[in-house]
């Protein structure tokens, strides 16, 4: 059992994918007595968005430790310092087209095991030329987020994630469409668009049954912003895991997701598979990353049927599946596991350390 676990990453704000994962790591091993050390580069804002337990452990002092888990994006590894570098070092990162960025096949090369969330990104490290060791290792859901039966109180109401417009990677710009061609301005269907405080895109949507939420929301207020839709409309063009998606699942709610990327692990359990889509060039809106292959873009009248079929199925029908798919995600995506697993990968990465040699065999998965 190591003595601490040094965690290594841009930021600890719960709203951040990365910074959960941080919170969720020092919480979980926490609890099962493994001391853990939370160090993020940017603590704006980040404390006063943490619940009482993480932020009592993340402001703790504990023993320093050699090496660590890097995490985001490997070309900012660097940035972590020399006590990160002079020990066991994981990564845990992810990326979501089929080309790496400039310099990450280099410093993926240079850690000791490199922890990937889906199937899907081990599979791009590899193909890119990652030799280091790679596990598959899925997130974890909280358990804020519950099974709810729906009813039929309100309109039928769908829920769409936005991203930054300059990535426009989770689709909401086809979820927008799609309903729009599936059910108009018809009052007895709603969209609900969920942005971050801070994302860019337009500040409103004219359409008289879709709403734009631009605001940070804590757990408990993102469980209950789930309960009050039926489906979440995830036409993803590139995904690394999906948190939001299996956690809209484990509410019991319906998802439609594209079946590529980090969605397609286990997605016919916990999701309705979007099958319809093509291959095109991946980030046209961001210039960093024009070159960086390949992402999924689904057809718009494709996904308005399925959007208008999910609509379409009886109430006690779709809390009985809901009710299946809650259970089946609350058992397969945990975050005590995810922290078992990341103690295992260090201690492993430190032996390897010691062996002076890389395990550079094919990825396993948990």
């Amino acid at each position: 059992m190591p003595e601490t676990v040094t965690i290594y990453g841009h930021t600890s704000s719960p709203y951040d994918s990365y910074g959960l994962i941080m919170c969720e790591i020092v919480r979980h091993l926490s609890r099962n007595g493994v001391p853990a050390q939370g160090m993020p580069t940017n603590r704006q804002r980040a404390r006063s968005e943490q619940d009482d337990e993480v932020r009592a452990l993340m402001q703790r002092v504990v023993t320093p430790a050699l090496g660590g888990i890097m995490m985001a994006y490997p070309t900012s590894f660097d940035a972590y310092g020399p006590l990160a570098w002079a020990g066991p070092r994981v990564a845990l990162t992810m990326f979501e087209s089929t080309k790496l960025p400039a310099r990450w096949v280099d410093a993926l090369n240079e850690m000791h095991l490199v922890i990937a969330p889906s199937r899907f990104v081990a599979d791009t490290f590899r193909a890119n030329g990652v030799t280091t060791q790679i596990r598959v290792i899925p997130l974890g859901l909280n358990d804020t987020y519950r099974y709810t039966p729906r009813n039929n109180g309100r309109p039928f109401t769908f829920l769409a994630i936005m991203d930054a417009v300059q990535f426009g990677r989770k689709g909401w710009d086809i979820a927008v469409t799609a309903f729009f061609r599936a059910f108009g301005n018809d009052p007895a269907y709603r969209l609900i668009v969920k942005a971050r405080r801070d994302v860019g895109g337009p500040d409103r949507i004219t359409n008289p049954n879709i709403d734009l939420m631009r605001q940070d929301l804590s757990e408990a207020e993102m469980a209950a912003l789930y309960a009050e839709c039926d489906c979440m409309v995830a036409p993803t063009r590139g995904e690394g895991f999906f948190l939001p998606g299996r956690e809209f699942a484990r509410s019991g709610g319906a998802v439609l997701a594209t079946n590529w990327g980090g969605t397609a692990d286990d997605l016919p359990q916990w999701g309705i598979p979007i099958n319809a889509f093509t291959m095109v060039p991946a980030w046209p809106l961001c210039e960093p990353l024009k070159n960086c292959g390949e992402w999924a873009e689904v057809d718009i009248d494709a996904l308005a049927r399925q959007m208008r079929e999910v609509a379409g199925i009886p109430l006690e029908a779709r809390n009985q599946r809901g009710l299946e798919v809650s259970e089946f995600v609350t058992r397969r995506y945990r975050w005590d596991t995810f922290a078992r697993e990341i103690v295992r990968a260090w201690t492993d990465a430190g032996a390897i350390e010691v062996m002076g040699q890389r395990d550079r065999v094919a990825y396993a998965t948990v």
